[in-house]
């Protein structure tokens, strides 16, 4: 068992789930190419911050949100090269605003 595992948060669904899809991508690859410049593989980095592998490739897939505790684990590991510049961001993805779309004008009776 991951001792940081996420509680099942993926990507899927709600209001800006597009968009927070593209960042959650876009969040990956800078993690993904600050662990490769680290030099490590998906499990070392994984075993150093209590993560498995499975967990590491779905966050730098895009699949999975991280929580705070791993995006401030992740950048001390890469040597504080920016990943927690993003976890405002990657705040906004995990809790989305939970104000409902405005309302749908009613047809044109009358």
């Amino acid at each position: 068992m991951e001792s940081g595992a996420d509680s099942g948060a993926g990507v899927e669904g709600g209001a800006g789930a597009d968009s927070n899809g593209e960042f959650l991508r876009c969040f990956g690859r800078r993690m993904k190419l600050l662990r490769e410049a680290a030099g490590l593989a998906q499990a070392q980095l994984g075993e150093r911050v209590g993560y498995g592998e499975a967990q590491i490739a779905a966050v730098e897939q895009g699949r999975r949100i991280p929580r705070p505790e791993l995006v401030d684990a992740v950048d001390r590991e890469v040597g504080g090269r920016g990943v927690v510049a993003m976890k405002g961001e990657v705040a906004k993805a995990r809790y989305p605003s939970r104000t409902p779309p405005p309302p749908v004008p009613a047809s044109g009776r009358g």
